[in-house]
């Protein structure tokens, strides 16, 4: 009888736990979706000037700059985008830097650091957490993040994790993360939340951004590039706005996962105590 109650205790607890979870996550997508909608309502979606097959593309565009010659580069309804927007300013001018780390030589143990990857980033609650050793005169102080910066993914398919991004909260400082991430630190007056929604927004944003993948089995997003998205200008508080919204979709979605973290060691905690109960002998 009282083993019977422990259990529908925590069992209550658990789906208590598990509620709280679906809610943070539903909220996140809530969130996320008012101000992808908020976006598009302020800047419109305008439509491609030619067809996005057959194109022709004036060769004085690719004698300047990165010289870009691939057809994604150029299609229509990119260029028509950047030409709608009455006023923008390339990422890299409402930013104090776009970059990645350096690469380095790995040693995983126990007793380290905790390290992400890209794909442990934009994985929702990756299995488990792997620890990485360091120097403390190994400079590895570089790799760590500060709340409010924006990480980004720069390698990958195009139609996959390349150029995902999210917003570093609280939960991420203290953690290593790969050099494999473009690390966006916005000025003041360039919120976070909008910066993320301007860059990874489906339709108005993403596609000028992916165009800039470079390469063939895994393409490449390189910071020189992403610090030339048009960042479009709509005003301080519309801005403002979108910025709130997306900012606490972050939070919400941070706030999911390290809630389901606890449950997982909760739970992790309790088969262990259970497997490790002496066998009663029959």
């Amino acid at each position: 009888h009282f083993g019977g109650f422990v259990f529908a205790r925590l069992t209550a607890d658990f789906q208590k736990q598990v509620t709280a979870i679906v809610a943070c996550r539903n909220d996140a997508a809530r969130l996320r979706n008012k101000a992808e909608t908020a976006f598009a309502d302020a800047v419109g979606t305008p439509s491609a000037s030619e067809p996005e097959y057959g194109f022709t593309v004036n060769v004085g565009r690719v004698q300047t700059g990165r010289r870009r010659m691939e057809a994604a580069y150029h299609v229509p309804h990119v260029q028509a985008l950047v030409r709608s927007f009455k006023k923008w300013q390339p990422l890299g001018e409402v930013t104090n830097g776009v970059w990645w780390g350096k690469r380095f030589k790995r040693h995983y143990g126990e007793g380290g650091i905790p390290y992400q990857s890209a794909d442990d980033v934009f994985t929702t609650n990756p299995y488990s957490t792997t620890k990485i050793l360091v120097d403390s005169e190994d400079g590895h102080e570089d790799y760590f993040v500060q709340r409010g910066w924006l990480l980004m993914a720069c390698s990958g398919q195009t139609y996959g994790l390349n150029g995902a991004a999210t917003i570093a909260t609280e939960w991420h400082e203290n953690t290593f993360f790969s050099h494999d991430l473009i690390r966006i630190r916005p000025k003041e007056g360039a919120r976070a939340g909008y910066l993320l929604t301007a860059l990874t927004h489906p339709v108005l944003g993403r596609p000028l951004l992916i165009r800039e993948a470079y390469g063939m089995s895994i393409p490449h997003l390189d910071p020189q590039d992403v610090a030339t998205f048009p960042v479009v200008r709509l005003g301080k508080a519309t801005e403002d706005a979108i910025a709130d919204l997306a900012e606490q979709a972050a939070s919400e979605q941070a706030r999911a996962e390290v809630l389901e973290r606890e449950l997982a060691e909760a739970a992790g905690k309790i088969i262990t105590e259970f497997l490790m109960r002496p066998t009663l002998e029959l």
